[in-house]
């Protein structure tokens, strides 16, 4: 028996072994291949400032030295290995080695799997006899397996998750009469560069400035200059943090007269691929509407191959704002300048863009300040007249003090933000706009638009459909997304409209940000959700007092809910694999007449007045009733109730939601082609966005003219419309 195992051990030993020998040669060619491609593929994205193709040239020999250095490493630690051959075994270690340390690897082991398999099949059938049908096959396979990855990568990519019907897209659509935000303006649009004349490598600010500037020093809160990479990058740039240049690019109305300013910031890139002339199809609209519209050089401050300031540079993004502000100021009083008296400094506006984004809402936040929060003896003499941010899938990360973020009060803001984002893949500028507030009695909103099928980077031309670099964007599935210019007309339509209402105070543009039910025959087909707030808003109920399910943030009323089968107060949270919060709390509602708990019971949930509570005079026929409303159920792609109104005298109103309003289904977004390889959120988790939801007090009325809104007593949410389901609402309350 002893003496069988033994052979059978030698026969398999012996199999395995002749086969090795068979296939080693190809197991190390395509590794090496696949190190190689790469490379090559790589290398497109890093530059070092002499060419792209002596970048790649640079790139392979880097690479062909790293392999040798850590072949021999490995070579010298498993020389030891007597049965297979070395080199070989070397070479495959060597790559693992490689694959597993190098960024953005997920393409990289992809790769090095596939191609070894394949040159494994190919070395076989050359040692086996290419003429013999198992070697054939294999080459095939092979041959296969590769032009089936190359169309994984390059080309494959399936269709959303949701996506908007006809009917669904006709429905509830409001007409309402606006002058076309998408059409250019009356204004004939000239364009000039500022900067500081001398900039190594923007030639556009160097040769063709109009207008030169000063540079600025930011060494006191953000120095960068000293350390190897701050030296790589004063090599290229030839600046650093001493002497920061205020680059600009200008599209204006060549026209007599006061203009609004708007200043425009691109985000983190790549800082050799400059990002600032991607808004010029923006600029320009919005120059051609009256708006002197400037886009801003900060690349300096972007990500490069050798380093990234890890959001440690948004502060100085934001400072470096307001030293654009300051020089139009000076020129704006300076009568030999070609913007002498032409610029409304009474009415300014910023647009920022992923961490530009951020960068807005900074600058907005030290403008008024005395001096340096975290430094007394760096003085701020800014105080200018921001009226209005707009936030274009900003991060969130900038907190002035330990766990405090910005604060903005008493300012105008849009946020915009896309389901389809592989970048800032969960909506983290809906936190600030939870955090902007108003004073009773001024004349401020904030709005959010939620568009499904928009990405990161098509918000500006340079940046395009791929959001992350490749390899990594072989990997997103871009299939879904919008048109570019379907995504970019979006951005032209809302940004003008509300620049049009905040700084032109033409208020016929304000309905859109109520209600994106009134943009819909200016906007691609999509789903779009939106937000908007004012300080004339009357909150009932915010659902963010206290932990009592059964008591409001206005004192005397009372809440009850009535065999619901959820009910529950929680934060709202982000898509992010950390289920980050939204700075938000919501009432979660669930019903379910098919358990025989609440089989023909009435589900409802109620808000019950008590005879202390002081309606306010406002609260009349010519208001509207509001509330923040989501379907919850990935199962259900709508949700449906009743909005009922009972007065003290038992008088009651009701209104079917479905009558004003389509809750979108809860909006999944299928970020990857496949997630096993790279994920940017937990499976295909959607964005829980609530939806402004306002009905005129006026249409209940009408149902029954009985029904007296000065003595409401009770509001209540009735489940009746479907047999099962669930929302969270939130923000309760009226406005006139």
């Amino acid at each position: 028996m002893k003496a069988l195992i033994k052979k059978i051990y030698h026969v398999i030993a012996n199999f395995l072994f002749s086969f090795w020998k068979k296939i080693k040669a190809g197991i190390a060619a395509g590794a090496i291949t696949a190190i190689y491609i790469y490379t090559i593929i790589i290398s497109l994205n890093f530059t070092i400032g002499f060419g792209k193709v002596v970048d790649v040239i640079f790139f392979l020999l880097f690479i062909t030295l790293v392999l040798f250095l850590t072949y021999g490493f490995t070579k010298f630690l498993f020389k030891t290995i007597k049965r297979f051959d070395l080199k070989i075994t070397a070479i495959l270690i060597t790559v693992l080695i490689m694959a597993f340390s190098f960024p953005m690897n997920a393409f990289l082991k992809l790769v090095i799997g596939l191609e070894i398999i394949s040159f494994a099949f190919v070395a076989f059938a050359h040692n086996h006899g290419f003429k013999k049908i198992s070697s054939i096959i294999l080459v095939l396979i092979a041959l296969a397996v590769n032009i089936y990855i190359v169309y994984f990568l390059v080309f494959y990519g399936t269709p959303a998750l949701k996506s908007i019907s006809d009917s669904e897209w006709k429905s509830f659509t409001k007409s309402i009469e606006i002058e076309n935000p998408l059409n250019n303006g009356n204004y004939k649009v000239a364009s000039i560069y500022y900067g500081s004349g001398d900039d190594s490598r923007r030639t556009e600010f160097r040769d063709s400035i109009s207008i030169k500037t000063n540079t600025v020093d930011v060494n006191k809160f953000f120095d960068q200059s000293s350390g190897f990479t701050n030296w790589m990058r004063k090599n290229y740039w030839g600046f650093n943090s001493k002497n920061y240049p205020i680059n600009g690019r200008v599209w204006y109305p060549k026209a007599q007269g006061q203009f609004p300013l708007v200043i425009i910031v691109h985000g983190n890139h790549s800082m050799e691929d400059y990002s600032d002339p991607g808004y010029e199809y923006l600029g320009r609209h919005l120059a051609s509407k009256g708006f002197i519209t400037v886009s801003v050089d900060e690349n300096f401050l972007n990500g490069t191959w050798y380093g990234d300031y890890q959001q440690n540079e948004n502060f100085t993004r934001g400072y470096l704002l307001l030293e654009h502000i300051r020089n139009w100021t000076k020129w704006n009083n300076d009568s030999t300048n070609l913007f002498y008296k032409k610029i409304d400094l009474n009415n300014i506006a910023l647009i920022g863009h992923s961490r530009g984004g951020q960068a807005v809402a900074i600058a907005s936040a030290i403008n008024n300040l005395p001096y340096h929060y975290t430094d007394g003896k760096i003085k701020f003499d800014f105080n200018f007249s921001i009226k209005s941010i707009i936030q274009i899938a900003p991060n969130d990360p900038y907190q002035p003090k330990n766990g405090e973020s910005i604060k903005l009060k008493n300012i105008n803001y849009l946020l915009l933000q896309g389901g389809y984002d592989y970048d800032v893949s969960a909506m983290y500028g809906i936190r600030q706009y939870n955090r902007v507030t108003f004073d009773k009695g001024t004349n401020f909103f904030k709005s959010l638009i939620y568009i499904h099928k928009a990405n990161h980077g098509n918000f500006n031309t340079v940046w395009g459909n791929n959001d992350f670099r490749y390899p990594s964007a072989f990997f997103m599935n871009t299939k879904p997304l919008l048109k570019s210019e379907e995504q970019q007309n979006i951005a032209k339509f809302y940004i003008t409209s509300f620049l049009q209402s905040t700084l032109l105070n033409e208020k016929e543009y304000l309905p859109i940000f109520r209600n994106f039910n009134y943009a819909k025959s200016y906007l691609p087909k999509d789903y779009y959700i939106s937000q908007y707030e004012n300080s004339k808003f009357v909150y009932l109920n915010e659902f963010d007092d206290d932990l009592n399910l059964a008591t409001s943030n206005t004192p005397g009323i009372k809440i009850e809910g009535n065999n619901l089968s959820v009910w529950s107060e929680n934060s709202l949270t982000l898509r992010d694999f950390g289920n980050s919060l939204q700075n938000n709390y919501g009432i979660y509602l669930g019903w379910n007449k098919n358990d025989s708990l609440y089989k023909d019971k009435v589900s409802s949930y109620d808000f019950i007045f008590s005879d202390s509570v002081k309606l306010p005079e406002s609260l009349d026929v010519n208001s509207k009733l509001f509330f923040f409303a989501a379907n919850n159920r990935t199962d259900k792609d709508t949700a449906d109730f009743s909005i009922v109104l009972t007065d003290a005298f038992n008088n009651s109103s009701s209104i079917t939601l479905s009558d004003y309003y389509n809750l979108a289904p809860v909006l999944q977004s299928n970020l990857t082609k496949d997630n096993f390889f790279v994920s940017f959120i937990p499976g295909d988790n959607g964005e829980k966005v609530l939806q402004l939801c306002e009905i005129p007090i006026a249409d209940f009325q009408k149902l029954n003219p009985s029904f007296q809104i000065n003595k409401l007593a009770k509001i209540s949410f009735v489940f009746d419309k479907s047999h099962e389901g669930e929302i969270i609402l939130d923000k309760i309350g009226y406005y006139n």
